[in-house]
């Protein structure tokens, strides 16, 4: 049996004006649930079989009773993905499920993709090996849409969503079309991310006057203005020199904890020894911040311990334990 469509040229009734509107919203492509076209390996070479189900697509709402089957070419050598499609075209009033043969590579190959003229929307991306009957893989590229935004099972998926302001959920990790720096459109992942480490086991040496690095941590995708970054850093540091209390011959020491962002300093905290010395004394910081700049994915961010250059001596750094956490907006 054809897929029935609503939503090309002539009217469109109460019930079909609502699914639109339900199940499509402001989302270009969508399906209804997800056992909606569902993909599965056939029994004939180089099948794949789609349940019967419902979508949608720039405002054309399709909807298949029959379970539908693509049978995809051989290739000669190696592996090729090949894109399983629902391919609408306005000229003709029709849908019809079609493969775009694509490369070895696992990627979405060239589409049409002109809404309102012709345009496919991205189902699944099926592999086929030579000397295979069978396909080997199928990777789901569906979508579903719903009251503040979208869901998908792959990020590539990002391959063919481009409209600003698109945001959709894939596998936990929210991730929002968005401008960069420099005006051009990129996609951002949202949500937080955490960690912390004991980086000095003991007995790093800082002279007076001099900054000890104490490890460092990355941003594992790039962190948008009005990010907030919190770190929290803690060390032992040897006091050398005789024991004392303030006003006796106690050797003074003092610095500050730092956080760095390459060569910028994005936040210092004062220590002192308070007069007392040949001791080991703990010293923390917490810094905390909100980005006024975007910062590339891989940025470095370090903490250090400075001396002050009129303290009394060098002091040993021990025990470094640092925590930190990026919380995107």
């Amino acid at each position: 049996m054809p897929i029935t469509s609503v939503g090309y040229t002539g009217s469109v009734d109460y019930k079909g004006w609502g699914e639109l509107l339900s199940y499509g919203g402001g989302a270009e492509y969508g399906v209804r649930s997800p056992d909606d076209w569902r993909a599965s390996i056939g029994g004939a070479d180089r099948e794949v079989r789609l349940t019967p189900g419902q979508g949608h697509g720039w405002g054309v709402l399709d909807r298949s009773t029959n379970e539908e089957s693509i049978l995809l070419p051989p290739t000669t050598s190696g592996s090729r993905f090949h894109l399983i499609s629902i391919r609408r075209s306005w000229q003709t009033s029709t849908s019809a499920f079609v493969s775009v043969p694509g490369t070895n590579k696992t990627a979405i190959p060239p589409r049409e993709s002109t809404p309102f003229a012709l345009d496919d929307q991205p189902l699944w991306l099926a592999r086929v090996d030579a000397g295979k009957s069978q396909v080997q893989q199928l990777i789901d590229l569906r979508l579903w849409s719903g009251p503040g935004g979208a869901l998908a099972v792959d990020e590539l998926v990002l391959q063919y969503l481009n409209r600003l302001g698109t945001v959709v959920d894939i596998n936990g990790r929210s991730w929002r079309r968005s401008l960069s720096a420099l005006g051009t459109p990129e996609w951002v992942a949202s949500g937080s991310e955490a960690g912390m480490y004991n980086a000095v086991g003991g007995g790093g040496i800082i002279l007076p006057g001099a900054t000890g690095g104490a490890g460092s941590f990355q941003a594992a995708e790039r962190v948008p203005v009005g990010s907030l970054i919190q770190a929290s850093f803690s060390c032992a540091i040897y006091l050398p020199g005789p024991v004392g209390r303030p006003g006796s011959d106690a050797l003074n020491y003092a610095g500050f904890l730092t956080l760095f962002q390459g060569a910028a300093e994005k936040g210092r905290r004062r220590w002192h020894n308070h007069g007392v010395s040949g001791q080991m004394r703990d010293v923390s910081a917490v810094f905390q911040w909100v980005t006024t700049e975007s910062i590339p994915a891989g940025t470095s961010l370090n903490f250090a311990v400075t001396t002050d250059p009129l303290s009394a001596g060098g002091v040993e750094l021990w025990d470094v334990h640092a925590s930190w956490s990026i919380r995107r907006p």
